[in-house]
């Protein structure tokens, strides 16, 4: 599966490529970077991650308790710390 793979990382930050190029130096494959996801060689499957993406995506969260489906939130809890509410 490796030997196949093409890994391309899409960063426009050139500060950051250096980074991530030092993070993955002797990796194999050998990383590439694109620009955009249009930089990227077409035909071939694809499997894509987007953590950056994925992490700016408004995002609703329902769950469903004895009294029913009520929308998960995030605010400050009592010591002013982030936490989960109803």
């Amino acid at each position: 599966f490796l030997a196949a793979a093409d890994l391309w990382l899409i960063e426009t930050s050139a500060p950051l490529r250096a980074r991530q190029a030092q993070a993955l130096a002797g990796l194999a494959p050998s990383p590439r970077w694109a620009d955009g996801l249009g930089e990227v060689p077409g035909g071939a499957p694809l499997i894509l991650v987007a953590n950056e993406l994925l992490d700016c995506l408004p995002v609703r969260q329902f769950v469903r308790d004895a009294g029913g489906w009520a929308e998960r939130m995030v605010g400050l809890g009592p010591d002013g710390e982030l936490a989960f509410g109803l």
